[in-house]
């Protein structure tokens, strides 16, 4: 168990080990998947997008052609293709999550979460006492999906157990995440929720709008006195 107060602050290289992009990484594999309708991410979005495909091949375009490290900075200066890169990247950032789904757990794989988990580990009942925080600048769910699971097939837990747990926890995502998993709510129907790695979620416009609205960039000025307050409440804890 952590008796000692720990806030963990994650930025792209916590997820980097399950196979999640970089931000250049992010960057040149959304330019190259948006350069033509022939690849199946296009598909994909296009099919969600519910419009003209013209935004999502212009962002595609213009992204390419800026030598910026990353979708963030890059969106920041095209406020007029802010909706198609949001949308885009958190697709994207699914898309791995699908893919990358089952790898926490692949056989001989040692990784920063499972030798946190294993340190946070004793009896389930008390697990909720080990005093870790987490402030993370990415939108993928790694975090408390891992914890999650590991709790459910450790102890032999339900998802409702197990989440009470979870949820005891912070786990700020400063830039917004591409939804919530369906086990940190109590009430779906009222919110945007995303199965981890569920690539085709999708229903209507709505949850389009939904999607673009959970991620913000640096532009959408989150940080400041709000990030100040979430490590200092995290620190306190």
């Amino acid at each position: 168990m952590i008796t000692k107060p720990t806030v963990f602050i994650l930025g792209a290289g916590a997820s980097k080990p399950f196979d999640f992009p970089l931000g250049a990484e992010l960057k040149d594999n959304l330019a190259k998947d948006l350069k033509s309708d022939g690849t199946v991410f296009f598909r994909d979005i296009i099919q969600f997008w519910m419009k003209d495909a013209e935004p999502l091949l212009q962002f595609g375009k213009q992204l390419q052609l800026s030598p910026l490290y990353s979708v963030d900075r890059f969106l920041e200066n095209r406020p007029d293709l802010m909706e198609a890169g949001k949308f885009c990247m958190a697709n994207a950032i699914i898309k791995h999550e699908s893919d990358t789904r089952n790898k926490f757990w692949q056989i001989g794989f040692d990784h920063w979460l499972r030798y946190l988990f294993d340190k946070m580990c004793d009896k389930f009942e008390i697990f909720s006492k080990n005093k870790v925080s987490f402030i993370t600048f990415n939108y993928d769910r790694t975090v408390e999906h891992f914890l999650h699971e590991s709790l459910k097939h450790t102890f032999n837990r339900s998802d409702r157990e197990c989440a009470e747990v979870v949820k005891k926890f912070d786990i700020i995502h400063v830039h917004g995440k591409v939804g919530l998993l369906p086990w940190e709510t109590n009430t779906p129907e009222g919110e945007f929720v995303v199965p981890y790695g569920k690539t085709k979620f999708w229903r209507d416009s709505k949850d389009r709008k939904n999607l673009i609205e959970s991620l913000k960039i640096v532009h959408d000025e989150v940080e400041g006195e709000e990030l100040d307050n979430a490590i200092r409440g995290s620190i306190q804890r």
